[in-house]
C-alpha cells in the first residue's frame, strides 16, 4: 500500500494538469492561501469517473474562494462538481480536443513519446527549462538519465554501473492509487476550528 495523502505531489498534478490550462496559477487563488488547491486527478474511484482531468479543493467560505470557484466553472472545458466530503469539491474538466493520445501516453508513462508541443507546454505550465527534473523526464535528457544511474548504482565503483537502456523512460507509469482519487482520501470528521487551516 502506497502512503499518500491527497495534498502530496503526484503525476497528475505535473502532466496531467496542464492539459486544462496556460499556467498553473491558473487554478490557485492568488489570494487564499494555495493550500485551496490539494491536488490533481485522471479519475475518481468513488464516482466511477475517468479519462478526465479532476482538481481537488479545499472548501473556504471566503466570498474570493467562491469567486474563484465560478470562474473555475466557466472554464470551457468544465464538466461538473461534487463535494468529496465537508471539506473538499471537485471539479471535473473534459479533455481539449485531439488530446487523448498525449493523455494515454503519459498515463502508460511513454513520456518521452507526447508531442513536441505538449511538451513545451508541460514546462511552460510549470514555469520549467529543459534541464529540470520533469523537462529531464520528458526529453530523456543526459543529466537526469546519470543522476537515475548514480541512484540505482550507490556505493559501486563506476565501472560496475548497471547503465540504463536508451529505451527505458526516466520516469515510473502513472500508479492509480495515487492518481485516481479513492474512497480512503476522503476526510471522515470535521476539524476543530484549531486545525481548520493547518495543512
Amino acid at each position: 500500500m502506497v502512503e499518500f495523502k491527497i495534498g502530496d505531489p503526484n503525476k497528475s498534478q505535473v502532466f496531467i494538469a496542464p492539459f486544462i490550462g496556460k499556467i498553473s496559477n491558473d487554478f490557485k487563488s492568488k489570494v487564499l492561501p494555495t493550500c485551496q488547491f490539494r491536488n490533481c486527478f485522471i479519475g475518481d474511484k468513488t464516482q466511477g469517473i475517468e479519462n478526465r482531468v479532476l482538481l481537488l479543493y479545499r472548501f473556504h467560505a471566503n466570498p474570493i474562494y467562491l469567486e474563484f470557484e465560478t470562474k473555475l466553472e466557466s472554464h470551457p472545458l468544465f464538466e461538473k462538481r461534487y463535494e468529496v466530503d465537508k471539506q473538499h469539491t471537485m471539479f471535473v474538466f473534459n479533455l481539449p480536443e485531439d488530446s487523448q493520445e498525449d493523455y494515454n501516453k503519459l498515463i502508460k508513462g511513454e513520456y518521452s513519446k507526447i508531442s513536441e508541443k505538449f511538451k513545451a507546454h508541460i514546462l511552460a505550465f510549470h514555469g520549467l527549462k529543459q534541464e529540470s527534473n520533469t523537462g529531464g523526464v520528458l526529453y530523456k535528457t543526459g543529466t537526469k538519465k546519470d543522476s537515475i544511474e548514480a541512484t540505482i548504482n550507490s556505493g559501486l565503483p563506476k565501472y560496475q554501473w548497471t547503465k540504463i537502456p536508451d529505451d527505458v523512460e526516466l520516469e515510473e507509469a502513472f500508479n492509480e492509487a495515487i492518481e485516481y482519487f479513492q474512497e480512503e482520501f476522503k476526510v471522515k470528521s470535521a476539524l476543530s476550528p484549531s486545525e481548520e487551516f493547518n495543512t
